[in-house]
Parts: structure tokens; C-alpha cells; sequence
């Protein structure tokens, strides 16, 4: 399994998005594994969606959701409380929920493969279940 971030997720839904063909390239790379986005992405990349592209390309994201074509997984309780404790961890950065609860999330699933843009954050991070995550693209 794969935790896909707001980067590749809007990228992919904004045609004009800078890294939109980039990202369609690294995508089909990773063809076979199981690609999830966390249901935090998905408000986050909406919000940039509408600002960015408008309201007509945030809806498409949210129909992808509905018909399956994004498959989304849900945050846990503990999750919440993991994400506060690396929110404090990396006040310097700062890291964020988002970034913080994706962590989290595939700390509690054995996650090592993060699909994001945000390269900083996720090779910077140590998570407790591996060294380093894997960073595509």
C-alpha cells in the first residue's frame, strides 16, 4: 500500500498544475500497488482545488471518491493523537496535520511508500515503524 498527499492528488485533478504531467508519469510507476488517499487529503486537495481551479474540479475530486476511482481511508482516534505528538515533534518544520496524520496513518497500517511532492517532510521524518519513508516520485 501506497499514502498518497494533497500534492499528487491536486496535480493530478488541475490541468494547470506545474507537476501534473510528473506526476501522471510516476503514477503509472507505481501501477499494481495499492494507491490509498487518506480522507485528510482529499478536504485538504479540495480546498486547493476550488481556490486553484474552481468548484467544478473539486467536485470532480469528490465524485473520483464516490465512484471508487480514489480509494480513501479513514483516520483512526489514535491516529489524532499520534499526529499531535509529531506536530510537536517538528514544530520547526512546521510539519502540519495533514502531513502529521499521514504518518500516523501508515505508521498503524506498516506503510513505507508515501506518493507526495512534499519531499521535505516525509524524507525528514522518522517514523517509528521504519528508518526513512519511501518517497515517489
Amino acid at each position: 500500500m501506497i499514502l498518497a498527499d494533497t500534492g499528487p492528488v491536486v496535480a493530478l485533478n488541475d490541468p494547470g498544475d506545474p507537476y501534473r504531467e510528473s506526476v501522471a508519469r510516476a503514477l503509472k510507476t507505481i501501477r499494481g500497488q495499492e494507491l490509498v488517499v487518506p480522507s485528510p487529503v482529499v478536504i485538504e486537495a479540495s480546498y486547493f482545488l476550488n481556490r486553484r481551479a474552481g468548484p467544478r474540479f473539486e467536485a470532480n475530486l469528490l465524485r473520483q471518491v464516490t465512484t471508487g476511482a480514489i480509494r480513501t481511508i479513514e483516520t483512526a482516534l489514535d491516529d489524532y493523537g499520534r499526529a499531535a505528538d509529531l506536530v510537536d515533534q517538528y514544530a520547526d518544520f512546521p510539519l502540519g496535520t495533514v502531513d502529521a496524520l499521514i504518518v500516523a496513518i501508515a505508521e498503524r497500517l506498516n506503510v513505507t511508500t508515501i506518493f507526495t511532492l512534499d519531499r521535505r517532510h516525509f524524507s525528514d521524518i522518522r517514523a517509528r515503524h521504519i528508518d526513512a519513508f519511501t518517497v515517489v516520485p
